[in-house]
């Protein structure tokens, strides 16, 4: 009887891993190698040639010499159809790796800020950066004067300038108030916060005189935010 091959489904191309030690695409199903330049599959076992024969549905020797049969001009007919067909699957599967590849480039290179996010979120942010800032560097630059006042006393004044330099921030007109800039989108205001010598110039100003206004109580500090925001 005749050679019985095993039955194999339809080549997936889409599952062919590259390896570029030898230039040719592995296949996990059949683990052959597919060579795109001659379109034969590569058996590493037998070190031998084949084709992928759709309908036998397996995996056939490649021609070698000449065959007097007529036979082999069927086959070939066959296998370049199917070779063609297959590298041209083979090209699109391509494409698309590639693709995958430069999308998750720029993905991780687009900055990971959501531009929808809400104008709450911003403000809770601005808030984190302001009460780092302040963690980085006291206002009192004495240092014997560290032992005054409890943390406590402290961490609720931080607190508390903190929110009020939130005001400062108007996330539905763009603006901030304390420069008097208006921006066209959240993230440009969110940088000029957080960036801009100006708006950390007229922060350290505001925090002096909302420290003097503090001492006059709540409704002292307000009023002199307005006068110094409108001024």
């Amino acid at each position: 009887g005749g050679v019985e091959y095993k039955k194999f489904k339809t080549p997936d191309v889409s599952s062919y891993q590259y390896d570029e030690t030898s230039g040719y695409y592995y296949d996990p199903v059949s683990t052959l190698y597919y060579d795109a330049n001659s379109q034969y599959y590569f058996n590493s076992k037998t070190t031998k040639f084949c084709y992928w024969d759709a309908q036998h549905e397996t995996f056939l020797p490649a021609p070698e010499g000449d065959e007097k049969s007529d036979e082999k001009k069927v086959v070939t007919k066959d296998k370049v159809k199917t070779a063609k067909r297959i590298q041209k699957d083979m090209e699109k599967w391509a494409k698309t790796l590639n693709q995958r590849k430069e999308q998750s480039k720029s993905s991780s290179v687009a900055s990971p800020d959501n531009s929808s996010s809400s104008s709450q979120k911003g403000a809770e942010d601005i808030a984190f950066q302001i009460l780092q800032r302040k963690d980085e560097k006291p206002d009192s630059g004495l240092p014997g004067l560290a032992g005054y006042g409890s943390e406590e006393e402290e961490e609720e004044q931080s607190a508390t300038s903190s929110l009020a330099e939130l005001k400062l921030t108007d996330w539905e007109k763009l603006a901030c108030l304390l420069c008097k800039r208006q921006f066209q989108t959240k993230e440009k205001l969110n940088k000029h916060n957080t960036l801009s010598d100006l708006h950390k110039q007229n922060i350290v100003e505001w925090r002096k005189q909302n420290a003097g206004a503090a001492e006059m109580g709540g409704s002292g500090r307000s009023q002199e935010v307005n006068s110094f925001q409108y001024r």
